[in-house]
């Protein structure tokens, strides 16, 4: 997935530009639910279970996050090179929004004082260094989204090492896909013999890396397909996977029975459209190339860390924004208006900053070589 730049233009990465739509999709809804619904929650059962899906979006932005990191690996001079460039992308960002909310609240938020955890070096230890994921009572305790940050980086360490069986091995995607949703699948059944009760066991797993190994083999699995099949228009399959997505949204229990659960239906979904976007698709130039959908694409990460913030500092002035129309409306404007500022003012100045370090680490290296 190569990119390319201007010093005013939003990135392009060519074949796949489609990929920057699909994550405008996924911060959206992930805003959706956090903003309690749009007012989807009064139509009945349809309705709830289109708002609560809105939590699948994080699953959409793993699976790209594995496709993305694959390409990002193999252009990577180095090890240290891709890792750094993955930190320096998604660490100024968290960093700013943790201190903002922390600053803002003065405390926790709901997750923190559930499980009686304080704003303390602690907490704020294990946020910095990324190391949340290891202990389920403060990776979600200051912005209320964070718990996905951690689980990233985790994989960004793992990807490099987890891709070679899948994209060197001639049946290396035939392996890691069956593989890796029989582990999905028996990962469900730990809270069962985890010693916390169900309820704390569940979420501890939630917020967890295991569970998206499946996502990761998928994105993973992508990049390969792409390589050895030709980009074509494959716009009826395309159409069908997004129909099916309407129609499991619709009601998620009654197709349960063939596809498991949530994660799964959406990782395979994502890489179905990975896998057979193009920007020869019609449709794919329609609901993922637009110039709104690529802008959102771009600042998603700035709109799903300030998103919830935002809900929670809106409610506090105009309660009734709290589930209904009008208040997905004006959080998603404003966490837009603000993610906008923070990706030029923030977003971008890290990725400078990292291709800056780059380079003199290549210069370094070269010199050494003389």
């Amino acid at each position: 997935m190569q990119r390319h730049n201007s010093p005013s233009a939003l990135p392009n990465y060519g074949e796949t530009n489609f990929i920057t739509g699909m994550r405008a999709y996924a911060a959206l809804v992930v805003v959706l639910i956090h903003a309690g619904g749009a007012g989807l929650r009064q139509l009945g059962a349809i309705g709830n279970h289109f708002a609560d899906m809105g939590h699948a979006g994080v699953y959409v932005f793993f699976v790209i996050s594995g496709f993305s990191v694959t390409s990002s690996y193999l252009s990577a001079p180095s090890y240290g090179s891709y890792l750094a460039r993955r930190i320096w992308r998604v660490a100024p960002l968290y960093y700013f929004w943790i201190i903002v909310t922390a600053s803002i609240a003065q405390g926790t938020n709901y997750w923190g004082q559930h499980f009686g955890m304080e704003l303390d070096a602690y907490n704020w230890f294990m946020h910095v260094t990324f190391l949340g994921f290891l202990d389920y009572r403060v990776t979600n305790s200051i912005i209320g989204t964070e718990w996905s940050i951690p689980v990233e980086v985790f994989w960004y360490l793992l990807v490099p090492y987890i891709m070679g069986p899948i994209t060197r091995a001639r049946y290396g995607v035939l392996i890691a896909i069956p593989l890796s949703l029989a582990i999905c699948v028996a990962t469900t059944y730990l809270p069962a013999i985890l010693p916390l009760d169900p309820d704390t066991a569940a979420i501890a797993l939630y917020w967890s890396p295991i569970p998206y190994l499946l996502a990761y083999c998928l994105g993973i699995s992508a990049f390969k397909l792409r390589q050895i099949t030709p980009s074509r228009p494959y716009n009826v399959a395309i159409a069908a996977v997004l129909l099916a997505s309407v129609i499991y949204s619709t009601n998620p229990p009654l197709f349960n029975r063939f596809v498991y659960n949530d994660l799964v239906f959406t990782s395979f979904a994502t890489f179905a459209l990975i896998c057979l976007g193009s920007p020869k698709s019609f449709i794919c130039r329609i609901f993922f190339q637009n110039r709104i959908c690529l802008f959102l694409g771009t600042i998603s990460y700035g709109i799903y860390l300030s998103h919830l913030p935002i809900k929670e500092a809106l409610v506090k002035i105009v309660p009734s924004a709290e589930g209904s129309l009008g208040g997905f409306l004006l959080v998603a404007l404003l966490s837009i208006i603000v993610s906008t500022a923070t990706y030029y003012l923030i977003e971008r100045r890290g990725l400078a900053i990292s291709k800056w370090f780059e380079r003199r680490l290549l210069s370094s290296v070269n010199s050494s070589r003389r």
